[in-house]
């Protein structure tokens, strides 16, 4: 638990990437299952099919011959590192020089779920950040591009937090009508009704949702923006 909680290390302990956030469900790529009375893990199938059919060449059992369940730390290295080097330039996305989007006029609006199962919220947290390194001032990026993290949110939708509900209409007013989103409202539905039970605001990073003292913990007027 704690290992996926740190996310990916190498052999030598160096950092790789993210692991999810406490509270973020295992079963997208933290899975188990129990066959025969023993407990096996079940690794999510894309990422299977990528180290095994995009990597190697070699599709993973039992269409393929690559026997997933040998590999060691050290070979996760290797797939690691081979993966980066084959596909990073072909489909890595995390370019962070938004100046020609900001020179045009650009606006970008990026929420992530805290309890995200399948993509890691830090990954996130650490790409707005070279953002604005790169732009060289926090409030000069907040001018066109900001980003709000979800708590209770899991992968584009779900889970026991409030999901954004109007994250494009707040887009086309910032865009339209110049005034920029300093929260999303964020809705909580009944899963078999669909009917709205509760509200919250979900704040510009790096701010969270804190509670005023006053109200009921149900509606989103009850909550302040504060950093933490």
């Amino acid at each position: 638990v704690a290992k996926i909680w740190e996310g990916a290390r190498s052999t030598t302990g160096k950092f790789l990437w993210y692991g999810l956030e406490p509270g973020a469900s295992f079963a997208g790529i933290g899975n188990t299952v129990t066959a025969n009375g023993q407990t096996v893990g079940a690794p999510f199938p894309l990422v299977l099919e990528y180290l095994g059919t995009w990597v190697q060449q070699n599709p993973p059992v039992p269409r393929g011959t690559w026997d997933w369940t040998t590999t060691t730390y050290g070979r996760f290295d290797q797939l690691f590192r081979q993966s980066v080097d084959l596909f990073g330039d072909v489909m890595g996305t995390d370019n962070p020089d938004l100046r020609g989007l900001r020179k045009a006029g650009g606006k970008l609006l990026i929420y992530h779920g805290l309890a995200d199962q399948l993509i890691f919220t830090e990954g996130t947290v650490n790409y707005y950040q070279r953002v604005q390194r790169l732009i060289g001032d926090r409030e000069a990026t907040a001018d066109f591009a900001r980003v709000f993290l979800a708590p209770g949110m899991a992968h584009c939708g779900g889970g026991p937090g409030a999901q954004p509900a109007n994250a494009l209409s707040k887009l086309v007013d910032w865009v339209e009508n110049g005034r920029a989103p300093k929260s999303l409202d964020g809705v909580i539905r009944d899963p078999s009704t669909g009917a709205v039970v509760a509200t919250r605001p979900i704040c510009m990073y790096p701010k969270v949702a804190a509670y005023t003292g006053q109200g009921p913990t149900t509606e989103a007027s009850s909550f302040a923006c504060r950093k933490p």
